[in-house]
């Protein structure tokens, strides 16, 4: 099979594709005989040297194909929470492996749904809302039909970060799965519930273009997640029915505030951070991504769970958006390792064209509003010295919102951007908004960032915009005017690729406490 490839010389014009031929299946055989022979090809790219100028040609043909499927999977316009459906109306093709996860989050579902049906009920009988796939829950003896007494449900939630983006929610999803599996068959019997917890509300989900698309393209239920609105944390503490588990957090969010003591297990994001808890401090290990940290800790503890397609699928799609395909620049050698791995159990076509596909789904906002864009990926915090209880020191609300586009894009976008610029700051009682911008330019080929400052008070951005060029600080800023912009806001180009939001937060930090 193939054995033509080797000896043929390449071709300078391409022969007439036959109306019949699928590039998919063509070039598909041939990554595959290429895999048996050498695995280290596992991108078409890589491939397509070895296969010469035809199957290269082909790649790019599969590419469009698989852009083109991308988009019918989910259609612009449509509600990426109401059911698995392709663009003609059809059932999606789930991926392999699919199911156990589907039938993870609907049991987690269903019990919450017996403890608290009025927070998790959105809209349709069994409380999944319309298209959704959740059925009632089932009255069996846990539930109290035929039993005397019903179980008393304890949840264990894995919480993600609050940025929500593709990293926080996979690796919720992943880790509460792996949790689950884990524990033995009596503890559900005697009532223990893990499930996820993706860390914004239902309706902003939506905003997360690329992780919108990725759970709905491979058949995962989203009518079966829980979104923090949709759970009443508080109510289950006060009960003593909850134990969280904090994953890809720097520090207690908000949304736990009082509630530490129901915290069992906490695995921060960065690398060597420490949160202070007094019962389970962790430690970040290393590599880039949520995901990665998972990855390798199930290869090493549970690596017949990376066998599944689908888990494997959703770690290699965070680690890649994570490292913006495992940039030089971005990401650590256990990043590319454990893409390497996934990437085998994952059966993608190719590791740079299911990048492609994710970076596209990502940063393709053009029907996101403004107001949708500037709160899609938004980090608020109180600073100052007030914070620290220095007796008449000054509280200061803060906002970092990392948004997919450029900064003229942003401005650009509706003739009323000032309008609705200020409304965002009033409606959250705003003294600073940082705009982090992070975009693809189609002319250079590579990604390019920008940082805009935008205070109310002129003086505010005037201190904190010469603190943040200092040299020393490395973010590389450099002024520029965007066509249309307030006078009143502060924009940069920032040259430093791999400078994150915690980074820029820890910088803020440092200006405000001093009362500056």
């Amino acid at each position: 099979m193939f054995s033509w490839i080797a000896s043929k010389p390449p071709v300078k014009e391409e022969p007439p594709i036959p109306k019949s031929f699928d590039p998919l299946k063509g070039l598909g055989g041939a990554v595959a005989y290429y895999k048996d022979a050498a695995p280290q090809a596992a991108d078409v790219a890589a491939s397509s040297k070895l296969i010469g100028s035809a199957a290269a040609f082909y790649a790019n043909v599969a590419r469009e194909r698989l852009l083109d499927a991308a988009d019918a999977a989910v259609p612009a316009g449509s509600n990426p929470s109401a059911g698995n459906v392709s663009g003609n109306g059809a059932a999606a093709e789930p991926c392999p492996g699919v199911d156990e996860i589907n039938e993870f989050l609907r049991r987690g579902r269903r019990c919450m749904d017996s403890v608290a049906p009025s927070l998790t009920d959105t809209g349709a009988e069994g409380g999944t809302g319309d298209g959704g796939s959740v059925p009632a829950p089932e009255l069996d003896g846990r539930f109290g039909s035929g039993a005397d007494e019903p179980v008393r449900w304890l949840f264990k939630v894995v919480i993600g970060s609050e940025h929500a983006d593709l990293d926080a929610i996979v690796s919720a999803i992943v880790y509460a799965f792996f949790l689950d599996q884990s524990e033995p068959p009596s503890a559900r019997a005697e009532g223990l519930c893990l499930l996820p917890l993706v860390h914004t509300s239902r309706a902003d989900f939506h905003l997360r273009t690329d992780a919108a698309w990725l759970l709905q393209a491979m058949g995962v239920d989203t009518q079966a997640l829980l979104f923090l609105d949709e759970v009443d944390l508080r109510k289950l503490h006060g009960e003593g029915r909850v134990q969280m588990v904090l994953y890809g957090h720097n520090k207690m969010p908000a949304s736990v505030e009082g509630m530490e003591k129901a915290v069992a297990e906490i695995i921060p994001r960065e690398t060597g951070s420490v949160i202070s808890h007094p019962i389970f401090p962790r430690t970040a290990e290393e590599g880039s991504s949520c995901a990665t940290m998972l990855a390798r800790r199930l290869s090493e503890e549970a690596p017949h769970l990376l066998l599944n397609t689908a888990l494997a699928r959703l770690l290699l799609a965070a680690i890649l958006t994570c490292t913006n395909n495992l940039d030089p620049g971005q990401s650590s050698e256990v990043d590319a390792s454990m893409a390497a791995f996934l990437a085998v159990g994952s059966r993608c076509l190719g590791r740079n064209i299911f990048y492609e596909i994710l970076r596209d789904k990502k940063y393709n906002q053009a029907s996101l509003t403004t107001e949708e864009l500037l709160r899609a990926d938004i980090v608020q915090h109180a600073m100052g010295p007030g914070v620290r209880g220095k007796k008449g020191g000054e509280v200061l609300n803060v906002a970092i919102s990392n948004v997919g586009s450029s900064t003229s894009q942003l401005v650009n976008k509706d003739p009323k951007f000032e309008e609705i610029l200020k409304q965002f700051l009033s409606s959250r009682s705003l003294h600073l908004l940082v705009i982090l911008s992070t975009y693809y330019s189609e002319t250079s080929k590579r990604f390019k960032r920008e940082l805009v400052l935008a205070a109310p008070l002129s003086s505010l951005s005037s201190g904190l915009s010469f603190f943040l060029q200092k040299e020393s600080h490395d973010l590389r800023l450099r002024p520029v005017t965007v066509r249309g912009m307030p006078t009143w806001l502060k924009a940069f180009t920032l040259g430093n690729p791999v400078t994150t939001r915690t980074d820029v937060e820890h910088l803020l930090v440092e200006y405000f406490e001093d009362g500056r």
